[in-house]
């Protein structure tokens, strides 16, 4: 018998308007303080859709149906929780080494990271650069902002790696 490879599908990103038009139509009957708190916590799944499902699960326990910026943050906190120990310890515990490396470099930036800078950062070469970075893409890790320059694919990727340290 021979080994089965599962098909990789890569879900993208939801749209942040309608995730927010979701929540406020599934929140309708909710006290949100302030009245933008549902389209913050939309914002927040930054589109990732198992986010999108871990933050809906605990703003609907809230039993009081009254969401306040505390609540958020704690949701917030719980989904995180759960999003960094069913995807992101996964994702980043079976990449390589080099690819951890590559990572890590980019946490050093504020937002978007500039592939020169990460070469500078591992002391390597635009061909080594080149190859890890098609490899991250591939992985749908990272993604490309401008031309020379990456950033996270995942939501709160770099706050991760950056709590390994």
């Amino acid at each position: 018998m021979g080994v089965t490879r599962l098909l990789t599908i890569f879900l993208h990103n939801i749209d942040l308007d309608l995730i927010d038009e979701l929540y406020n139509n599934v929140f309708k009957d909710y006290d949100a303080e302030p009245i933008s708190i549902i389209s913050d916590a939309a914002r927040l799944t930054n589109g990732y859709p198992y986010l999108i499902q871990l933050v809906d699960y605990y703003l609907w326990g809230i039993t009081d149906k009254r969401i306040t910026k505390a609540k958020l943050d704690f949701c917030i906190k719980q989904s995180k929780q759960i999003l960094f120990q069913n995807v992101h310890s996964l994702i980043y515990g079976n990449l390589s080494v080099r690819d951890q490396e590559f990572i890590n470099a980019m946490c050093e930036d504020e937002s978007v990271s500039k592939i020169s800078d990460i070469m500078n950062r591992l002391d390597v070469t635009k061909g080594y650069i080149s190859k890890y970075r098609q490899r991250l893409l591939d992985r749908g890790l990272i993604q490309r902002e401008g031309r020379g320059e990456l950033s996270f694919m995942l939501p709160f990727m770099k706050e991760f790696v950056l709590e390994q340290d």
